[in-house]
């Protein structure tokens, strides 16, 4: 049992660890995300252009799951 609760305790330390660096991680994507953002759109501009993009308003949705009577 002693090295079964010595791995308990090294699994508990490395949470704790881990705890510690989730606010560091956690701001730096803050810091990156409009950045991250920006190369999405300039990445999805080529495909829009090609196939354009419609966007859907409203919709209803059958027993199936199908979407009926759409507006874009």
């Amino acid at each position: 049992m002693d090295e079964i609760e010595a791995g308990f305790e090294k699994i508990l330390q490395k949470i704790e660890d881990l705890k510690g660096k989730e606010a560091g991680i956690a701001e730096k994507i803050r810091k990156n995300d409009a950045a991250l953002l920006d190369r999405m759109a300039h990445s999805s501009i080529p495909v829009v252009k090609s196939i354009g993009l419609a966007m859907l308003q409203k919709g209803k949705q059958d027993t199936k799951g199908e979407i009926y009577d759409p507006k874009y």
